[in-house]
């Protein structure tokens, strides 16, 4: 028997602890609680028509209702999966009748449901919110505004929005928030998100037509010229994963949309749920010359060049939530440090760092291969390359990390790394 449906108000929504507000004033403490084991979660490649939401809402429908039958826990759907656009007629608020649709859909199949349409900013307003609405099984509606529109139609958001789930929190995000606010996925996880459900639409551009000429390149940097858009793609969703080690169930448009040719690879990516700890925990994996990163991601379903409907995958949200390893954790996180420095540059006298001069400056960067514990030979090193620079005209100069002694990363006091970083040490007045 369905439980009976909970009415939909602005009264009942102010009430809902679903959304924590975006203050640098509040100190972000973890709150990991594992909770019920396995999620399987979807993620959509949709081909949303443009501007007709009645038959997109009957396609999602339909596809909510075969991933019901994969056993569904979590449907993602893209970025203006509803209206294909962002247009303000066609906006709805968080009561609207499209929230309510879904609303019954997430309580029917007992599921929550994860969706991109215009929000409504108030009556009369001539801009939208480009909104990540959720649905859940208990009747409640929520939605993520994007924060850094790249639209002008698009009010900007300022809130984060967390779903309480059986197997914890979930988190939201639209757009490219994920993407270009390197602290959103950082935030959640110390706030407990065992996922991000990103609701995204990326389009599709082929990087080979751009001239890389004139950029900087070495045997490094040189794999990642000429790339297409979904390469980059794939390394920003692995970098949040790897960063906020969360899972990020990211869905996107897929196909033509009013003349826009969208990338599709909807997919599930997290850390693995052994190798992180390993490969972090034996040190002798720095004299390896181990990939450490990309060791640790794992695509659970879907990948980025995907173009199916829709990809599932089973999840252990506990191994997220009771996590207690990995890149996240051996660094000291620290939002009251965030919450200095933003009141610092909110009232900086940015007059004070205005230019004195319009000529271009010209920047060198040095690879440098140290000799180990012998900071008179680097320091010769570095003075040749910063003659070989003046000479060229360079105005700032940048060496690399522990370029003067070698690279050394230690935990054990009593060897020969740690001792030899302690005796080399300067202050910053130092020889």
């Amino acid at each position: 028997m369905r439980k009976k449906k909970r009415t939909l108000s602005l009264a009942l929504m102010a009430g809902m602890v679903l959304t924590a507000a975006l203050t640098p004033a509040a100190s972000i403490k973890s709150v990991y609680a594992a909770g019920s084991k396995d999620a399987v979660v979807t993620t959509v490649n949709f081909n949303a028509e443009y501007g007709n939401k009645k038959a997109n809402i009957a396609e999602m429908k339909r596809i909510i209702e075969k991933a019901d039958k994969k056993g569904t826990d979590i449907i993602v759907f893209p970025e203006m999966a509803v209206t294909g656009n962002l247009d303000v007629k066609q906006a709805e608020k968080k009561t609207g009748k499209t929230a309510a649709y879904f609303s019954d859909l997430a309580e029917k199949y007992d599921m929550y449901i994860v969706y991109g349409m215009p929000e409504t900013v108030s009556a009369g307003s001539k801009k939208v919110y480009n909104s990540a609405f959720v649905c859940t099984p208990d009747g409640e509606v929520d939605s993520y505004r994007e924060m850094i529109p790249d639209s002008k139609s698009v009010q900007a958001g300022g809130s984060l929005v967390t779903v309480s789930t059986k197997w914890g929190k979930m988190a939201l995000s639209v757009g490219d928030d994920l993407f270009d606010m390197a602290e959103l996925s950082r935030i959640y996880t110390a706030d407990g998100a065992f996922m991000i459900a990103n609701a995204g639409a990326y389009t599709y551009d082929d990087y080979s037509k751009y001239d890389f000429s004139a950029t900087v390149s070495n045997a490094y940097s040189n794999k990642y010229s000429n790339r297409s858009s979904v390469d980059y793609y794939k390394n920003s969703l692995e970098n949040v994963a790897l960063l906020s080690e969360t899972f990020i169930a990211s869905a996107d448009m897929i196909g033509d949309v009013n003349g826009d040719e969208y990338l599709g690879g909807s997919t599930l990516v997290g850390i693995t749920d052994s190798s992180t700890n390993a490969v972090w925990s034996d040190e002798s994996n720095f004299n390896k010359g181990k990939d450490m990163w990309y060791d640790c991601i794992k695509y659970y379903a879907g990948s980025t060049s995907s173009t199916s409907e829709m990809v599932t995958a089973k999840i252990d949200p506990s191994f997220i939530t009771g996590h207690t390893g990995g890149l996240m954790h051996r660094v000291i996180y620290q939002p009251d440090l965030y919450t200095k420095w933003y009141a610092s540059l909110a009232t900086m006298d940015k007059s004070a760092y205005a230019p004195t001069t319009k000529e271009d400056p010209k920047v060198a960067v040095v690879d440098m291969t140290p000799k180990w514990a012998d900071k008179a030979a680097n320091s010769d090193k570095m003075i040749s390359y910063m003659k070989q620079a003046k000479s060229e005209g360079v105005n700032i100069i940048v060496f690399p990390e522990m370029a003067l002694t070698d690279y050394v990363s230690s935990s054990d006091p009593e060897s020969e790394g740690w001792k030899m970083t302690i005796e080399q040490a300067e202050t910053v007045d130092g020889v």
